[in-house]
């Protein structure tokens, strides 16, 4: 699938651009480069926060029990 120019940030395909990156007539196209970083890092911040909560929780529930 070729990109148009209503659709620039679709591929061209494995090895059909040049060297110095994907050139069609004269127009630079920016490569797929997204990750999971920012999905990862809310993951694990979430985790973080339920961890929390949880020691604290089970701390007041000692202090309780006694």
């Amino acid at each position: 699938m070729s990109p148009t120019p209503e659709r620039p940030w679709e591929s061209t395909g494995a090895g059909e651009g040049t060297e110095s990156g994907s050139k069609n007539n004269g127009q630079h196209y920016l490569p797929k480069t997204a990750t999971n970083m920012y999905t990862y890092l809310l993951a694990g911040g979430l985790l973080l926060i339920a961890g929390m909560w949880l020691a604290r929780r089970k701390k007041t529930d000692k202090k309780n029990a006694s």
